[in-house]
């Protein structure tokens, strides 16, 4: 029982539903460990495929292109940083990446990561192979929202609230 509850559930990665994203070589990145983890992982990397065009995602890439490995980027959206800049800010910063040597593959999506043991190529949607050493998934987050599913609370993609942060269910 309580007077008033206040849920703090947080998030996690959201790890779309890709074929062979449980292969060794594929990671989210979502904490100092998951860093040290890639970090490891791509000391012997020559090709990195990050699927997501978000902050993370481009961050992650830059950080890997310094490392010297060649980086392919995929987005489903039109334009890179989709939901953070507008359609020109979106375009100067697109200017900037085709300066390097990094590959956009813009409206697009992964149909599958290949591989046996450990990933070695990532197909898309459009059928071209893009080989890979290593795959980062930066395809946002998802509300841990499990805690309400025996529960009266309404959820939708998180919990659903009022304009007082009221959830469904009384205090």
């Amino acid at each position: 029982t309580y007077d008033k509850l206040i849920l703090a559930n947080g998030s996690r990665n959201n790890v779309p539903p890709i074929l062979g994203s449980d292969l060794k070589g594929v990671f989210t990145l979502r904490n100092k460990k998951d860093a040290d983890l890639i970090k490891e992982y791509s000391k012997n990397a020559k090709n990195a495929v990050i699927i997501g065009g978000g902050v993370l995602g481009l961050e992650t890439a830059a950080e890997l292109y310094k490392s010297g490995i060649k980086i392919s980027v995929i987005e489903r959206e039109a334009r890179i940083f989709p939901r953070q800049l507008d359609e020109q800010g979106s375009a100067i910063l697109e200017s900037i990446i085709n300066n390097t040597s990094i590959t956009l593959y813009k409206n697009r999506s992964t149909k599958k990561i290949n591989g046996k043991n450990r990933v070695e190529s990532v197909e898309l949607d459009s059928g071209k192979i893009i080989n890979a050493d290593i795959v980062i998934i930066s395809a946002g987050i998802k509300c841990n929202k499990e805690i309400t599913a025996a529960a009266s609370i309404k959820t939708n993609n998180g919990i659903v609230v009022n304009e007082f942060m009221e959830t469904s269910e009384k205090n």
